[in-house]
């Protein structure tokens, strides 16, 4: 099994992180923003190492349900180690929360934001062991 580098998955944490952002019902009231976007990003880290994909679909925004369903249970995707069924492993290797002004000039960030409102955005370093490289994990 191929070893990736955390830099070539930009694209897919970046994800991640809009994803979790979207996610308030995931942590405990009591907790601050930061504790609970951190405790969501680790469930989906384990999520995506266990290969539990119902998780994942239940972290997903709703507006996404469908195409994550039809994604993750599709036969065909799994036979070809397709996109997330390819990942062997994924540890969580590190948080930073970032400052939504510096993402504009690079990401979409602006359709989540209002799409979702008020959302905290974390770079979010996952060491990941793939079965094979494709176009999802260069």
């Amino acid at each position: 099994m191929k070893k990736i580098n955390v830099k070539n998955f930009i694209a897919l944490l970046m994800t991640v992180l809009l994803i979790v952002g979207c996610i308030p019902s995931m942590a405990l009231a009591a907790e601050t923003p930061s504790a609970q976007a951190g405790n969501a990003i680790l469930k989906y880290v384990d999520a995506i190492n266990d290969n539990d994909w119902d998780t994942i679909i239940r972290m997903s925004p709703e507006d996404e349900y469908q195409e994550n369903v039809s994604f993750y249970n599709s036969e065909k995707n799994k036979e070809k180690n397709v996109g997330f069924h390819a990942i062997t492993s994924a540890v969580l290797c590190s948080i930073d929360e970032l400052n939504q002004n510096d993402l504009y000039d690079y990401t979409n960030a602006e359709y989540y934001f209002d799409t979702y409102g008020d959302l905290k955005l974390y770079l979010v370093g996952v060491d990941l062991t793939l079965q094979k490289e494709s176009k999802y994990f260069l």
